[in-house]
């Protein structure tokens, strides 16, 4: 998620003469968009589950500046190690032009949601600027693949949901219960991969502590459940993941990361799916 990569042709020497770079349409489009299947994974679950149970325009126009927010990391990162190295590239200037674009829809749809839905949709929001600026931080620090830093980045993109549902008329208590819940989710996925990644390269393990972080999760659940803040269905989300896991653990065969990450986009979808049913269903 560092954004790192080979500069281009058009890559200026520090201090040398600045010249007009032209931006080629693939260049463009490898900056336009990140390519990392766990974060589009997280902001797919998010929306879903704010559109779905909160259908309203305020929660349209939400999901714009959020998705917006979302694309404007990829360029941002870009084009802040770009400067850090002190490279001027066709990349670069693409990653300025498209963090400004982004930046600019984003603001736009908040001014508009803040003007037109007088709700404190921007609680979630509040929370998860922390968050994105550790995941950004890590980046320059050349250590964005830590736990800590992926965990922060798809905890921020989880805010989407609960925003979305506030937005669309949600009280906020039950709207922020649903961020805890993608939170625990996002740490179940991110604790998998990284075991199963592990393994594969002769590593040691998580070990118990896998299963662990799996027990204090279906714990938390039940917990919530138990006091009706949840439904206890969405006990039968974090099983579907905790199986998922061990099939994993068993599995001897080695699975390219990418395919890890489709896995679990695929399991992510599964389990928001649950979600809906669940709270459709209450």
């Amino acid at each position: 998620m560092s954004g790192r990569g080979p500069p281009g042709n058009n890559a200026a020497a520090p201090g040398s003469a600045a010249r007009p770079l032209t931006v080629r349409a693939q260049t463009l489009r490898s900056v336009a968009l990140p390519t990392e299947h766990g974060a589009w994974g997280f902001l797919a679950e998010s929306a879903l589950i704010g559109l779905v149970l909160a259908p309203a325009w305020g929660g349209g126009l939400a999901a714009v500046a959020g998705v917006s927010a979302f694309l404007l990391g990829h360029p941002l990162r870009i084009l802040l190690l770009d400067r850090q190295r002190g490279v001027v590239s066709e990349r670069t200037q693409a990653a300025a032009w498209l963090a400004a674009f982004y930046a600019t829809v984003a603001a736009a749809a908040g001014a508009w949601l803040w003007v037109a839905v007088p709700r404190p949709w921007w609680l979630p929001v509040v929370g998860a600027l922390p968050l994105a600026a550790l995941q950004l931080v890590a980046t320059l620090r050349n250590t964005a693949r830590t736990l800590t830093a992926q965990l922060a980045g798809a905890v921020a993109v989880a805010a989407l949901a609960p925003t979305l549902l506030i937005a669309g008329g949600w009280p906020v208590a039950p709207a922020l219960w649903f961020w805890l819940l993608l939170a625990l989710r996002a740490l179940c996925a991110i604790v998998t991969v990284r075991d199963r990644l592990r393994r594969q390269k002769g590593l040691a393990g998580a070990g118990a502590a896998l299963w662990a972080v799996y027990a204090a999760c279906g714990l938390t659940v039940a917990g919530l459940a138990a006091r009706g803040a949840v439904p206890w269905l969405v006990l039968a989300g974090f099983g579907l993941l905790a199986a998922q896991a061990a099939a994993g653990r068993h599995s001897r065969q080695a699975v390219p990361p990418q395919r890890l990450g489709l896995e679990s986009l695929a399991s992510g979808l599964a389990f928001t799916v649950m979600l809906l049913v669940a709270y459709r269903g209450s």
